[in-house]
């Protein structure tokens, strides 16, 4: 017979197993909505076991102009490999199902989007947009002339987006009479 997890460890375990199925950085709104509505956590206990998860490394936050959003790191996913038969499949399986129906909205509203297609002339058109809920808040439309250079600059995108938005707000906002 199986023995499960329970208390802060459970809240814990859940955190990285959401971050693990969403396979995305993603805000703690988003995570915490996983585990919310499928009534497995409370909002008082994943604010605590967020915190606890940074300060121990199992998670990183990583810093957007737009937002922050957490990442499981190799310590994390390590410690999830080792402890995840410890959280009960029905649980886990009701994490999968939310992140399954959800994916859309969940990376419409705190992701990094790329689409593409093809222009008359072979030319490809991308279009890359960074969004924070229903509101874009960086997004470029530029052609390149083959798909090698597409799936470049995509990946590029996905990697160096936080450094792209530093760079035009600072070009854009450099006033010295504007006060932000």
């Amino acid at each position: 017979m199986p023995t499960f997890t329970h208390g802060p460890a459970k809240v814990k375990l859940f955190i990285l197993y959401t971050l693990q199925t969403l396979s995305a950085d993603a805000p703690a709104e988003r995570v915490l909505d996983a585990l919310f509505y499928t009534d497995l956590v409370s909002v008082f206990d994943f604010s605590i076991a967020l915190s606890n998860l940074e300060e121990e490394g199992l998670v990183a936050a990583i810093p957007r102009p737009f937002g922050q959003s957490y990442r499981l790191t190799h310590e994390g996913a390590q410690t999830l490999a080792l402890f995840a038969e410890s959280l009960p499949a029905s649980e886990r399986a009701r994490v999968e199902a939310y992140i399954c129906e959800n994916r859309d909205d969940i990376r419409r509203q705190t992701q990094i989007l790329t689409s593409q297609r093809e222009l008359p002339g072979g030319d490809i058109e991308l279009n890359l947009r960074a969004a924070e809920g229903a509101r874009v808040v960086l997004g470029l439309t530029f052609s390149v002339p083959s798909p090698e250079l597409a799936k470049l600059v995509r990946g590029n995108w996905e990697e160096r987006n936080a450094d792209v938005y530093a760079a035009i707000w600072d070009i854009l906002t450099d006033a010295p009479q504007i006060v932000i």
